[in-house]
């Protein structure tokens, strides 16, 4: 398995994929977010989004997206990486971003 995390730019609004895959934002709430992706053996690619953990709570995840069993497209977990990733996190990924476009292991 492996797992990358995003330096998520401050201040996100969160995004929600609906039933004919098109991707909105789920509210207007501005919140400090966490996102993880990657690639798993029996999940295949996956996707976390959640807000990291504080003094007075402990992390909660928003969206758990995985190919298997949430049907995430390539192309969805590509435009949620755009969304979410400061820009010195999508020079820092564009090799596997390119993986994923390509369907290869990262």
């Amino acid at each position: 398995m492996s797992r990358y995390n995003l330096t998520v730019k401050k201040n996100t609004t969160l995004l929600h994929i609906d039933e004919q895959g098109r991707i909105s934002p789920k509210d207007d709430t501005l919140r400090d977010l966490g996102v993880a992706f990657g690639m798993d053996h029996i999940m295949g690619y996956f996707l976390d989004i959640y807000e990291p953990a504080t003094a007075d709570k402990e992390e909660s995840y928003l969206v758990e997206l995985c190919t298997k069993f949430q049907g995430l497209t390539k192309s969805h977990m590509i435009q949620l990486i755009e969304h979410y990733a400061s820009e010195e996190d999508k020079v820092r990924l564009r090799v596997q971003i390119e993986k994923i476009v390509m369907d290869l292991p990262f």
